[in-house]
Parts: C-alpha cells; sequence; structure tokens
C-alpha cells in the first residue's frame, strides 16, 4: 500500500469519525431541547383537594389529619451518618386520591439531591438529571399507602427499593407491592427481568417506618427490628399542589398506581439522553464496580 493510500484512507477515517460525531452531538441537542421542553404536565387522575374530609371506620377525617396520621417515617442508618454526606430532605409532599372503598394517600418525599458516590460520575449524573428532570435538580421519591374506609387499616402499600447492599453501592431499583390478605400481608418484590420475590409479613402500626437504603434514597421498610436504622429524619408534610407537580416533572418521575404520561416524544427524548450521557459512564461502572 502507497503513502499516498494510506494517507487517502486516513482522511476518509477522520471524515468518518467527524460526522458520526457531529450526528451524536446534534441528536444530544435535539434531544435535550425536547427533554426541556416536556414532562411539565398536570396530573391526569383526580385528587382530593387539601380542604376535603373523607369517612375512616365512621369518624369524618380532614385530609390534611389523615396524611398526618399515615405519614411515614423515614430513619437513616448509623453508618450513612458516617460514610456519607447526604443533601438535606427539603419536605415530604402527600395527595390523596379516592378509590374504590379506600383512600390513598401518596407521599413524595423531596432531597436537596442525591449524590453518586464517585465524583466523576456524579456530575455526568448531574447533567442528565438537569436536563430531564429540570432545574432545581431534586430527587423525589414515593411512598403509596392504601387505607380502608371500612376499618382505616392499611390495604396497599407501594414503593421504590434497591438491590444494594451498602449505602454506597451501585444497586438496581426494586419495585416493591404489599397487599393485605386477612391479617397478613403478602410482599411481592420485582427487579428487572427477574422472577418476582413473595413473602409474608406482619404490619401492626399505621405508622410506617422505612430505612434509607442507599445514596439515591431507596426505601425498605422496616418491621419489628429497625437493625442499623436508628436515626430519625425530620420533615414536615405539604399538600403537592399542580403546581409543583408540573414544575418538578412529577409525571416523568417513578410513580405507583397513579401515573401520568408525558407522551411517546417526551419519553423517546428521555431514553436518548439515557444513551447518550448515562451509556459510556454506565458501563464503566459496571465494569470497575463503582
Amino acid at each position: 500500500m502507497t503513502l499516498q493510500q494510506i494517507q487517502k484512507i486516513s482522511r476518509k477515517m477522520v471524515i468518518t469519525f467527524l460526522s458520526l460525531l457531529t450526528i451524536v452531538l446534534a441528536t444530544f441537542v435535539i434531544a435535550s431541547i425536547v427533554c426541556l421542553l416536556t414532562g411539565n404536565v398536570p396530573r391526569s387522575y383526580s385528587v382530593l383537594k387539601p380542604s376535603a374530609s373523607t369517612v375512616i371506620a365512621g369518624n369524618t377525617v380532614p385530609l390534611p389529619k389523615l396524611a398526618s396520621m399515615y405519614k411515614p417515617t423515614l430513619f437513616k442508618s448509623r453508618a450513612e451518618s458516617t460514610m456519607h454526606n447526604s443533601p438535606p430532605i427539603l419536605t415530604m409532599w402527600w395527595e390523596a386520591i379516592e378509590a374504590e372503598n379506600s383512600i390513598v394517600l401518596v407521599y413524595h418525599p423531596v432531597w436537596k439531591d442525591e449524590r453518586y458516590p464517585n465524583p466523576l460520575l456524579h456530575q455526568i449524573y448531574y447533567i442528565y438529571r438537569a436536563i430531564v428532570y429540570g432545574i432545581p435538580v431534586r430527587d423525589i421519591e414515593y411512598i403509596q399507602i392504601g387505607i380502608s374506609k371500612s376499618g382505616g387499616l392499611i390495604q396497599r402499600i407501594r414503593y421504590e427499593g434497591s438491590s444494594s447492599k451498602s449505602y454506597n453501592g451501585k444497586g438496581e431499583h426494586v419495585y416493591i407491592t404489599i397487599g393485605r390478605n386477612g391479617t397478613d400481608y403478602i410482599e411481592t418484590i420485582k427487579a428487572n427481568d427477574q422472577a418476582p420475590n413473595i413473602r409474608t409479613l406482619q404490619i401492626s402500626d399505621q405508622k410506617l417506618c422505612f430505612g434509607i437504603v442507599n445514596w439515591s434514597h431507596q426505601l425498605v421498610l422496616l418491621e419489628n427490628d429497625f437493625g442499623e436504622y436508628k436515626l430519625p429524619v425530620d420533615v414536615s408534610i405539604e399538600y403537592l399542589d399542580e403546581e409543583n407537580y408540573v414544575k418538578y416533572k412529577l409525571a416523568r418521575r417513578s410513580q405507583g398506581d397513579f401515573s401520568t404520561s408525558v407522551g411517546v416524544i417526551g419519553r423517546l427524548a428521555k431514553h436518548t439522553i439515557e444513551v447518550l450521557v448515562l451509556g459510556l459512564p454506565y458501563l464503566i461502572s459496571r465494569y470497575n464496580n463503582i
């Protein structure tokens, strides 16, 4: 092969690389703009007004009082307090939905941010979340609690946990549903592409307690023995109005039985940003186990 042929091949490779880079950058810009412009949509399900009341076990209860009665308590582990400085929790929003023979309360703990243990990957992750969820960046989780109107007993619980074994670990999200069955509760834990894990547990108190499992504030329901989760998180509750639902793009965040769609274009843009921004760091983190 002559020098001229080598130079010609090299020029083609450079042109191909620059063309692909241009396509990737253009796709990133377009997807980012679409993400920034979508997701700010109102609830597509009906919620009760905070001034309303409901009848529980024959007693009329104002919704703010009911939300306070069933407000879950969050606990940090002692290990977390020494291992990691989590951004503070700001508030816990609540909303109430009337369902068949029950009132469903959905609580949304709002954290100022979540901090990836690796500083470099945290910056990349922050960019992704700013594009997808908007500024200011917040970490907003959910705990869904369904309450029987006839007796005030908890009938159904939904929230997100994690497969992580340590606070700073990289774990997959797991989706947890707990339903009442007579005097027992059946817990179903579902992770992506895995068979559900099902077990029976006891819940004897309307004040549910959850431990904060990892840096992204996934949770675990605490039963009789709280184990390492000894430090309660002090947080007030406030009603989730439509303005904050839209502003913080709750439709694009984790949701339980009551969800709002952002539309096909919005979902496609979000998945595109996931691939372009998180794809390479994800592979690096998996390879290096960070």
